[in-house]
C-alpha cells in the first residue's frame, strides 16, 4: 500500500494561492475574484496538458503500469502513440492526484455542487496547476513535480493518507 511519502511533496502555495484552489469560484466576493480563478485554470490547464504529454513521452521506471500497458498491447514502444496513453490515461491521472492529496476534504463549496464529479476534480487539480505555473520562475519546478506525480500515480494506489 502506498504511503504518504510515496507522493511528491506539493510545492508550496502561499495562503492567498490556497484560497484559489480551496474555495469553490462561485463563493468568491467579487466579479474580479472569480475572473482571475478561470484565468489561473486556463493557465493550469495548458500547462498541465503539456507537462502531462512530456512526463508521458518520457520512459517511465521499470515495472509501472504505462510500460506494463506498452506490452500487454505488444506494441513498440518507440511507435506507440502518446496519445492513446494520454486519452486513456489523464482522467483517472488527474482523480488519483486529487485523491491522493486529499484535496477534497480540503475544498470549501457551496451547497448543490457536486465537488465529487469529474469536472469539478479537474477545476481543483488546474487551477493547482494554474497558481503554480503563473510564476515563471517555478515552471521548472512545476514541470518535475507533475512528472513525479506521472510516475507516482503509475505505481501507486489512491488513498488519502
Amino acid at each position: 500500500m502506498a504511503t504518504k511519502t510515496d507522493w511528491p511533496t506539493l510545492p508550496s502555495l502561499s495562503y492567498e494561492d490556497s484560497l484559489y484552489v480551496c474555495v469553490h469560484r462561485s463563493l468568491s466576493g467579487s466579479e474580479a475574484g472569480r475572473v482571475k480563478i478561470d484565468e489561473l485554470r486556463g493557465i493550469g490547464k495548458t500547462f498541465l496538458d503539456f507537462a502531462y504529454a512530456a512526463a508521458l513521452a518520457e520512459p517511465l521506471p521499470v515495472g509501472t503500469q504505462l510500460e506494463m500497458r506498452h506490452e500487454a498491447r505488444d506494441i513498440p514502444e518507440a511507435t506507440t502513440p502518446i496519445k492513446l496513453d494520454i486519452e486513456s490515461s489523464y482522467w483517472p491521472f488527474i482523480n488519483k492526484c486529487v485523491q491522493r492529496y486529499c484535496w477534497r476534504d480540503a475544498r470549501v463549496v457551496p451547497a448543490g455542487i457536486d465537488w465529487s464529479n469529474p469536472q469539478e476534480t479537474r477545476v481543483i487539480f488546474e487551477t493547482l496547476v494554474g497558481v503554480l505555473a503563473s510564476d515563471e520562475m517555478r515552471h521548472d519546478e512545476v514541470l518535475k513535480w507533475i512528472k513525479a506525480l506521472v510516475n507516482a500515480a503509475s505505481t501507486t494506489h489512491a488513498r488519502c493518507p
